[in-house]
């Protein structure tokens, strides 16, 4: 992996330089074809869960909490909503 391909994108808001904070995480099978579960569950206010979720066309906003938190995925978005196990397929470069 590059560090173009790790570091935080950049860009001009406010007459200023902003980077959003970003945390990559890739899964890539080493053999054959494993079988995952993502499962996200993200809350705000000492534990409280987010109970407002959205899916866009590659990702998944959860609004309750401040900041807003955004999951931009190419897995299919309702196997994680609903935390199904899927087969983890390879992809090409």
């Amino acid at each position: 992996m590059s560090a173009s391909q790790i570091l935080p994108r950049a860009f001009p808001r406010f007459e200023r330089i902003f980077r959003p904070p970003q945390l990559i995480r890739r899964i890539t099978p080493i053999a054959g074809l494993p079988r995952i579960t993502i499962r996200l569950r993200p809350c705000h206010s000492y534990g409280r869960p987010v109970t407002d979720v959205s899916m866009g066309s590659n990702h998944i906003r959860y609004q309750t909490c401040e900041p807003v938190l955004r999951l931009t995925t190419d897995a299919p978005l309702s196997y994680i909503v609903q935390e199904t196990t899927f087969p983890l397929t390879a992809r090409s470069p």
